[in-house]
């Protein structure tokens, strides 16, 4: 979580744009809700990837962007 903290730091900037761009995927292509980030921001959806990431430190970035699906998925179903 730290490590994201340094903003000059390129991997930070790559995890999140890869992260953004999976949910716009899924939100293109995917057959749940078409935006299932609404009411959140980059921010918010960083610092959820973190404290995933920091309770399952042996899952890759794929498995928690896949946590995070789900996660807003059952927010965003009624």
């Amino acid at each position: 979580m730290e490590d994201r903290a340094d903003k000059s730091n390129d991997r930070n900037f790559i995890n999140g744009a890869w992260i953004q761009g999976y949910l716009t995927a899924v939100n293109v292509f995917g057959d749940g809700p078409s935006h299932l980030a609404k009411g959140t921001d980059a921010e918010g959806i960083m610092t959820w990837i973190d404290n995933y990431c920091a309770q399952h430190p042996g899952d890759s970035l794929t498995v928690a962007a896949k946590a995070l699906v789900n996660k807003l998925t059952e927010k965003a179903t009624p």
